[in-house]
């Protein structure tokens, strides 16, 4: 079997597993990206605690993981029995908002992570799991908060 035809099996396959409708599997390895987002791609990590729960070897998973492109969006939410507001994540799946677990969300700026990335936001899905997160940044790492729907008095 041709490695194009692997890998078309392997994004349909992915697709169907996690149910992703109308956000897609676009970053499969081809050997044609540039060397920036190659080595972003190999090097990026789990978080601990989802490496912990999704049981990742060394951690890596992005490298073998599909890049889920979609919009996101995110609103705060009261921390339960405490006066304190945390933010929760949400990506668009055939018009409804799924929440991207906060274990493997990643809140820190990456000096590797190519600018169009940082831009756009980046999330993974990794044998039918959402994996790795990096929320939309501005430039400088700093993040990039969309409005919000839901915003303490």
């Amino acid at each position: 079997m041709s490695r194009v035809i692997k890998i078309f099996l392997a994004v349909i396959a992915a697709y169907f597993c996690v149910g992703l409708g109308s956000a897609s599997a676009t970053w499969v390895p081809t050997g044609k990206e540039d060397a920036e987002t190659t080595l972003w791609f190999s090097l990026a990590k789990l978080t601990p605690a989802a490496c912990a729960r999704l049981k990742v070897i060394g951690c890596l998973c992005c490298a073998k993981a599909d890049r889920v492109k979609t919009t996101f969006r995110v609103e705060k939410r009261r921390v339960d029995g405490t006066d304190k507001w945390e933010d929760v994540w949400y990506y668009e799946v055939e018009n409804k908002w799924l929440e991207i677990p906060n274990d493997i969300i990643h809140y820190e700026d990456d000096p590797l992570m190519p600018p169009q990335l940082k831009l756009e936001g980046v999330l993974f899905i990794y044998n039918g799991n959402l994996s790795c997160f990096w929320p939309p940044q501005r430039n400088g790492g700093q993040l990039l908060i969309p409005k919000r729907s839901h915003l303490p008095d």
